[in-house]
Parts: structure tokens; sequence; C-alpha cells
């Protein structure tokens, strides 16, 4: 027995060495096909790449989108639009060739065809080609980059510049033959490569096209430039620009990184999504200071350009600013303004006297314009730029085209606001030869004025009377002279102020504003705001306002406000502005509106004496003013319960304005309750007194002095009255109708109002609503409860709802307390009482001081206050309500679209367990009746045991298991970080989770820059608030 179990031992282990040696060799020959396919398929990519041309090569061949462009707009405006009665026609630049088509006139022959003209067989038209007036030896750049990279760049660039472009792929060439190697790898079921891809893009613009910058698309080259039927300027005023291009793509990419970046889970994910997207990327691990001397000298550089590119560049932009300057010469301009402020810089054009719009540009491309005026066309002044300095200079006329008429050109620069963020003007001042006989050349463009700002004019909302208002209104129409408005600090003297000169900026957008201040309070889009910086002492802050009133009245200003005068020095140059033609819009620091004579004489009674400046064509009118706040009707006083609180002789004082001396109604101050927040009194408004200057009231200064000026102005009949007599009309206004005057500053809803009222506690009648303290930090069970009641209050319908309106009515002037009251008792009129009571009471807490983004914080998520803070901090509540509304619903439109794709197969699942379960439970057994499990074979077993197990305990497993792994992998998503998570987002899930919280991520971050909030400022928030999946991901960045 031994004997046969050995010998079928030997035979077991002879027959399992040989099946060994099969499976070897077996495996040797699939691995000697592999490799041989392997090399036929290299050789054949190595073949096809041979036979391609590289991206690189191809950019470096050619010039770049922008000196190609500025060759071609050489070339068009070398050509005149009229030649001996021949109309141009169209233009077209393709590749390196420039060609030009004329139309003959009424009286036009062929003898004066333009030169170098071929007429055609018609005789009517005639065209030249002609070679682009590239530079000389000029190599393009390779910047080639990925072609989705590069689409997209050109989409954000068509969005920045508001051009529809249409973009196609480029068929790919077909190859003529085969080399053996390509045979070899198709045979083998490789293709090759295929050829480079490549995108065509085609735009058209109603403008000439070359203040178009393409620096921030790469990869790109212009090959096509055409007009057709120009009606006679380079422009194309009737006419569209159509223009083509083409995008090349890189093949490969190399990238080198430092061991540490090497390891960083951020660039192991960049590199890994590269490669899902289909961008292999090779990466080479060097060390720092070799990736350094790469980015820096040795070759790799962000822009391949040779050594003498900064040179062309400056050429460049020298002759684009000359023929700006030119052009804006043939408008007959007499100033060009250059305002750049930080983010984008404007070109304004002073043309019979009044301000045009003129062109628009990038602060990087502005930067360049403004520094190749200065440092290449000074003939006379310091040359070289000084960042923060005001500087002078002068350009001679010999520089321009002789047709221009320029004589000379004066020159003022300097910093202006935002300083910080490169904020800064330039204002060129033309001189003519000829001005009587100097005329606008035909055929320009008509340019319109300045766009005036948005919203109302809020000084009748101030509580001011229509009175006020309306000599307002007649001062500022006034030519020249001086509006001086004064009051003690806190006044409100820098609102009334800004506000005039808004409104005149609606009224009139073609009068230039330059406003002085130390510091800059309100940022102003419609006017030239000069700060006054680093001034230690008094001295130095008057002698500072002094140098930038004299700058500001070398920038053909029509009405400059400098802010505040201070000093002499101010004052002069204040008066000196108004006696030569300008409008002057200034505060000052006195208690009367009839003592501004002697505060300013005060200053300096030599150099400033009121027969100097009492003229009514200086000083046109004067405003005194305070702000008042009403009692609170619910904690207010009475004058008899608080004794001490009032002086007897106020007292007494008091008493002569009652008829019979009562003082029944009068209330003082109480100490605060929950309805005025313990302030004890409610929202101030305004008291205005305006004074019209004429000539008797002036000789009253002179001769008679400020108290018989007073007393004489005030017996007028059409006087307002007193600051005191206005001020006590409104104390027994208040004492006989407090409550009545508390509520009128509530929202006035036509039948909602005494509603609104009773709802939010501030009536007499009804029930009392309970308030929503929302700065108040709740704690415990009845605290979660209460939140989550505000939240469900407060939810993404009513918020959207809400952002909508604020940004509606603040978009008209409303301001934000008024709209959320609206809001309100909108709220209340759809019985919604808890979204209302929530909304008035972020209304009266902004109202007692707090911004919008606290006041509405415990029932709004983070990345939404942070918007909101942006726009406040801007002043761009509303595009920043906009904005957040846009990306909350493109997160939600792509949360809804993946969520519909999740939930399919859990819905197709439950499905089949459902089949399975009503099979087994109703079909099965009628089934086994006729057909026993004993006689089934094949798939019919499978059916049987399918229906068994649905039947069974163990069918609960697969959904436990699958709830169990849902969950876990739920609770992974934020928390999860690490090499290895970053691997597994190469799969489902988490490559889901990546893709929707990457995309909500980005949605938020862009709203909060564009809201004002600066990248690390919007960045540091984000990290504050994010996962720890997130925070991983964003601090690198």
């Amino acid at each position: 027995m031994r004997m046969v179990l050995s010998g079928v031992a030997v035979v077991v282990a002879l027959a399992g060495l040989y099946f060994a040696y099969q499976y070897y060799e077996n495996i040797q020959e699939q691995r000697r096909l592999k490799s041989a396919r392997d090399a036929a398929a290299e050789s054949a990519r190595l073949a096809a790449q041979a036979s391609v041309p590289d991206a690189g090569k191809i950019l470096r061949s050619t010039p770049d989108s922008q000196i190609w462009i500025d060759a071609c707009r050489r070339a068009v405006y070398s050509e005149p639009a009229w030649q001996m009665g021949w109309q141009l026609t169209s233009y077209r630049c393709s590749d390196s060739q420039f060609m030009v088509s004329w139309r003959r006139g009424s009286g036009a022959t062929i003898a004066n065809v333009p030169h170098g003209a071929v007429v055609a067989d018609d005789g009517n038209t005639a065209s030249r080609s002609s070679p682009l007036p590239l530079p000389v030896g000029l190599q393009g750049t390779d910047n080639a980059v990925a072609l989705r990279a590069a689409r997209n760049a050109l989409v954000l660039w068509s969005q920045v510049h508001q051009i529809a472009v249409a973009v196609s792929a480029m068929p790919a060439p077909q190859p003529k033959q085969r080399d053996p190697a390509t045979i070899a790898a198709t045979a083998l079921g490789d293709a090759p490569p295929p050829p480079i891809p490549a995108i065509q893009f085609s735009f058209a613009v109603p403008t000439a096209p070359f203040a178009l910058s393409f620096d921030s698309v790469p990869g790109v080259r212009i090959n096509e430039m055409q007009l057709d039927d120009a009606t006679g300027s380079a422009g194309g005023d009737s006419s569209s620009w159509k223009i083509a291009g083409i995008a090349f793509d890189r093949l490969t990419m190399k990238v080198w990184a430092d061991k540490q970046t090497a390891r960083n889970p951020v660039f192991l994910s960049w590199i890994d999504r590269n490669k899902d997207a289909g961008f292999a990327l090779k990466h080479e691990t060097i060390d720092l200071a070799a990736v350094m001397q790469l980015r820096d000298g040795q070759g790799f550089r962000f822009s391949n350009r040779d050594a003498d590119q900064p040179q062309q560049e400056g050429y460049e932009n020298r002759a684009e600013a000359l023929e700006l300057i030119e052009r804006a010469a043939y408008y007959r301009a007499s100033d060009i303004h250059f305002l750049l402020r930080g983010q984008h810089a404007i070109v304004q054009l002073t043309v019979n006297n009044d301000l045009r719009h003129f062109r628009e540009y990038q602060q990087e491309k502005a930067e360049l314009l403004v520094r190749a005026i200065w440092q290449g066309l000074v003939t006379t002044g310091d040359a070289q730029w000084r960042d923060h300095e005001r500087q002078n200079a002068q350009v001679t006329g010999e520089k321009l085209k002789s047709d221009t008429g320029v004589t000379s050109i004066r020159i003022v620069r300097g910093p202006m606001y935002p300083a910080a963020q490169g904020g800064q003007f330039m204002v060129l001042r033309l001189q003519y030869a000829n001005t009587v006989r100097a005329e606008r050349r035909a055929g320009l463009e008509v340019l319109r004025f300045p766009a005036p700002p948005h919203g109302e004019f809020l000084l009748p909302k101030m509580g001011f009377t229509e009175q006020n208002i309306a000599k307002l209104r007649h001062i500022m129409s006034m030519p020249d002279g001086i509006l001086i408005i004064t009051g003690p600090t806190g006044a409100g003297k820098s609102t009334t102020d800004y506000e005039l000169r808004k409104e005149e900026a609606r009224v009139r957008p073609y009068l230039k504003q330059i406003m002085i201040a130390d510091p800059i309070e309100f940022p102003e889009e419609f006017s030239t705001q000069l700060p006054v910086t680093n001034a230690l002492d008094k001295a130095a802050t008057a002698e500072q306002f002094a140098e930038a009133m004299a700058a500001a009245l070398r920038m053909a200003p029509r009405m400059i406000s400098p802010g505040e005068i201070r000093g002499a020095e101010v004052a002069l140059m204040a008066f000196e502005a108004a006696t030569t033609g300008h409008k002057v819009s200034t505060t000052l620091h006195v208690s009367d509106a009839f003592l501004w004579p002697d505060r300013l004489e005060l200053m300096d009674i030599t150099k400033l004496k009121r027969r100097m400046f009492c003229d009514p064509k200086i000083v046109r009118g004067v405003v005194a003013q305070r702000l008042l706040s009403p009692l609170c009707p619910h904690c207010k006083v009475h004058i008899d319960d608080a004794p001490g609180a009032v002086s007897p002789s106020v007292l007494a004082a008091l008493r002569t304005w009652s008829e019979d001396g009562d003082l029944s109604k009068v209330y003082v101050r109480g100490p605060g309750c929950e309805e005025c927040s313990h302030e004890g009194t409610g929202p101030r408004f305004g008291i205005m007194e305006v004074v019209v200057t004429d000539a008797r009231l002036m000789a009253d200064f002179i001769d008679r002095g400020t108290a018989v000026a007073r007393r004489n102005h005030h017996r007028r009949p059409d006087a307002d009255p007193p600051l005191l007599e206005t001020a006590i009309g409104h104390t027994w206004l208040l004492a006989m109708r407090t409550d009545a005057l508390w509520r009128s500053r509530m929202p006035k809803v036509d039948g909602l109002k005494g509603q609104l009222l009773n709802a939010l506690g501030l009536g007499r009648g009804g029930q009392r609503v309970r308030q929503k303290t929302l700065s108040r930090k709740r704690t415990g069970w009845w605290g979660r409860i209460s939140d989550a009641a505000d939240r469900k209050a407060f939810n993404w319908a009513t918020r959207e709802a809400l952002y909508d309106h604020l940004a509606t009515q603040n978009g008209n002037g409303v301001s934000v307390e008024d709209a959320l009251d609206g809001f309100a008792a909108i709220m209340l009129k759809r019985k919604r009482r808890s979204s209302a009571a929530l909304v008035a009471n972020v209304a009266r807490r902004m109202r007692e001081g707090m911004p919008l983004r606290k006041a509405i914080a415990i029932a709004v998520p983070l990345d939404e206050q942070a918007i909101i803070a942006g726009g406040e901090m801007s002043g761009k509540l509303g595009i920043a309500l906009d904005l957040l509304i846009s990306s909350h619903d493109r997160v939600d439109a792509v949360l809804r679209a993946y969520k519909a794709a999740a939930i399919r197969p859990v819905m197709y699942l439950a499905m089949t367990y459902g089949v399975m379960w009503a099979v087994g439970e109703y079909v099965m057994p009628s089934i086994i009746q006729g057909l026993p499990e004993s006689k089934v074979q094949g798939m019919g077993i499978v059916m049987y045991k399918a229906a068994d197990f649905s039947q069974s305990w163990w069918s609960v497993v697969p959904p436990l298991l699958c709830a169990v792994a849902f969950y876990a992998i739920r609770w992974s998503f934020p928390r999860w970080i690490g090499p290895t998570r970053i691997k597994a987002e190469r799969y489902f899930p988490y490559s889901f989770y990546r893709d929707i919280e990457g995309y909500k991520w980005l949605s938020t971050f862009s709203g909060m820059v564009e809201a004002g909030i600066t990248d690390v400022h919007a960045l540091a928030h984000q990290m504050a608030t994010a996962s720890p999946w997130l925070r991983e991901r964003l601090w690198h960045i």
C-alpha cells in the first residue's frame, strides 16, 4: 500500500512540475509579445511626433498676438481715410501681410489712385498688399498650455471684455502614408498619437480692437483681422472688426519641484487631477536652489522673451501712448485724464470744457502707458518717476504728428486714492498752435459723458426740509463760488458734502470733480481723490493741503472740495479757486451759520480779512447743521420726575417757547430699555439752516459785524429759522407727540403699519410677539430648539427673497434699515410672523450701530456672512447680494444634478429587492408546487436560491452593510486627510465629494473677492470655518 501511495505522489509531483513549466513558458511568451508591442508603439509615437510640428516651435516662429495687433494698428493708422477722391473701404491683416482696399468717389480719377494700389477691371475699386511692419528678428513666446486651460482662459477673457467668442476644434490632418513602425503599432492594436491639438476662435467687435490685451490668454495667436465697409476712420464707426486666431496645445509638460513640494498633498493632487484629465505631467525632484535658478536665471521663465524684449515692450507702450494722445488731439481735447483706481483705469478727455469717457484699461496696462509717457516722452522736467510724489513736466509737440496741431503738452501726475493699491492720476494739458480755427476731425466716434453714480439724493430722507433742499440746489447750480458747511464734530458735515457732490455728479456728470481730504472718508468713483498723508503736525497738514490744492488747479477741475478748511493756506487756496471760476465745496468747524468770517479771521487776520472774501460771488452759501435724537417713547422720563436733569435757567428759557409756560408734556432722556437697546433715544435725524448770501448780507458782515448781519438776515421772510428755533420746535413736537413721531419712523406700508407695530411689540394694542435676540448666544436644549426655529423661519427661500429685495432697494437709494422694515411688513402680510420678527430685529440692531453682517449672523451661514461683509466694506452691498444669490444657485444646480445621479442606483437597488421579495413571496410558491427544486437545473437554480434568499433574514445583511458603509464614508468626507485620502480621491465617491466641495469653495471664494474682500482675507476666513479636509488644501494656498 505504501508503494502505491509513493508512486502516486511521484506521478503527481512530476505532473505538477510539468504544468508549472508550461505556465512559466506561457508567461514568458506573453511578456515577449508585450515588449515587442510596446517597442513598436514607442517607435510609432516617436515617428509621429517627429512628423508633427511642436507647439513651442509654432509659437516661437510667429509673433505674439499683442505685437501682431500693434503692427496691424500701425499699418491701419498709416492709411488716410480719403486720398484724392478715393475712399478707403476695408482693411485686412493676414499672417504677415496687410491688405487695404479703396472705392473711387465722385470726381476721382484713375490717375489719382493711391500709391502702389492696383486698380480692378471695373475701374471703381483698387487694392494694395504690403508686409506688416513687424519688428526685425522678433521671436514669439512659447507659452502654450493645456488646451483646456487655453480654452478656459479664452472664455474668461471674452467675458471680461464682454465679447462673444466662437470656439471650434481644428480638424486633424490625415497622414499621407504610414511608416513601418506605425503599421506595426496599428497591427498590434495601438494607434499612433494624434497630431498636435488646437482650437480655432473668432469674434467681432464694433470698434477697433487695438486696445484689447491678449496677455492673459496663453498659447494664442491672432492670424486674421478684417474690417469691411470702413467709414473713413480706423475705429470703424458703423462696421464690425472680425478677428480670428488659433490656440495650440502642448503635448508634454515637465514640472520641476523641490523635495518638500514633491511631498505636498496639494501638489500630488494637482498632478493626479491633470492625469485624470488627460494631461500627463512629468515631474522631477531637484533642490530648491536649482528650482530658483531655473525659474529666475537659466532660461525657465513665465514668459520666454529674449533679452531685448523689455526694450521692445517699452517701444510698443510708447507708440500706443502716442497714438492715444494723437487720437485725443483729433477730438481737439484740451486735457487727457488718466485715472488709475487700483483694479482698473479709465481715460477721460476734456472736450469743449466738458468731461468725456474715452477708454478703459486694466491697471497693469495703464501703469505701463503712464510710465511710458513720463519716461519716454518728457522733454522738460524730472524724468525720474516717483510713485508717492506729485510731479510736473512738459512734452514738446514735435513728438506728435504735425496734423494734430499740438505745440506742447503740460503734465501733472501723482498719487490718488487708493494709493495703497496703486492709485494714481496723470493729467495732460494739450496746447494747440491755432485754437481759433481748430476743428474736430470728421468721422470720429461720439464720446459719452462719464457714467453718473447710482442711487438717489438722500438728504431729503435725512430730516431736512424742502426749503433747505431747494436752497441747496440753487447754490449748487451756480457756476462758481464756495459752499461752506459748518457744524461741530459729529454733525454730519462730511456726509452732507458727499451727498451734495454726488448729486452734482448725477445732474452734471460732465463736470470734473477733485476731492482733497485727510483722510479719505468716502470712496468716490465720480471724482479724483487726492489724499493728504504723512503730515506730522498742523503746519505740515496745512502745507500739504495747499500743495494738493495747487496741483488740483492744474488738473482742469470744474469743482474742488478741499474736505475741511483747517488753516489760512487752505482757505486762501479755496478762495483762489472760487475766484478763478471753480465750484468749491468744503466744511468748517464753527457752531453757527454766521460765525464763519470770524473763524477765518482767527486763522490769520493779516491774510484773511473779511473785506477780501465777504463777496456773494466768492461765498455763495453757508450751511449750519446738527443731528438730533428723539426720545424713546417707552422709557422717557417726565421733566417733573427728573429733578436736576435740566438746569433752572434752561427750564425758564424753555417756558418762554410755550404760550402759557406749561411744561407738562416735556420729557427728558430715560435710563433705557430693551425697546431702545438701553440707549434712551431713537434713530437720529438732521436739522439744517441754509444761508444764501447776497450783497446786503455781505455788507452787514463788513460794516456792521456778525451779530447785526445775523439779526438782519433772520428778519427776512424767506430766511431759514435759526438752528435753536428748529431744535426747540422738534422738542415741543416730541413732547406733545412722542409716540406718534416714534411710530412714524417705522416703514410706511399702507394698511399694515398698525398691524406691524402691534406684531412687533411697538404698538399699544394687540399681542406682543416674542423678540428674537439675534446677537445673543443661546445654550441648552431650548437654545438649540430656538436656533432651529430661527433657521427654519430664515431658510434659503426667505433669505433669497430678502437678498433680492435688499439689492433692488439699495440700487434705488433706499437705506438698508428701511428696506429691512419693508421686507418685514411683506412677511407679516403673508402671515409669516417669525420671519417678520427676525427681519425687524435685524433692522433695529442696524439702527443701533451694528453692521448687517453682525445683525443677521445667527440665522445666516458663515460663507454668506463673509460675502455680505465684503459688500459692506467695499460699498457695493447690492452687487455682493446679487453675487451671493447667483453663486448659491449655481452650487444648488450642481448639487441637484449629482444627487439625482446618486439616488438613481439606490432606487434601482431598492426596486430589485422589491421584485425579488415579491417573486419569492407570491410567485415562487406556485412554481414550486408544479416544479420542485430538485428537478431544476442551470439558471433556474439561481432563481430558486434568490427567492429563498429574499425570504430569509440574510436579505437584511447587504442593506445594513451598505448603510454602515454609507455613513462611514459620509463621516470621512470632511475629516479624512493625508496622502492616502489623495489617492482615494481618484475613485468614486471621494472624487465626487472633491469636485462638489471644490466647486462650492471656488464659487464662494469668487463671490467674496468680487464683493470686495481681498484674496488673502477671503482664504483666511474660509480656513477658519473649513472642514479638516478643506483646511489642509487651503493651508498650502
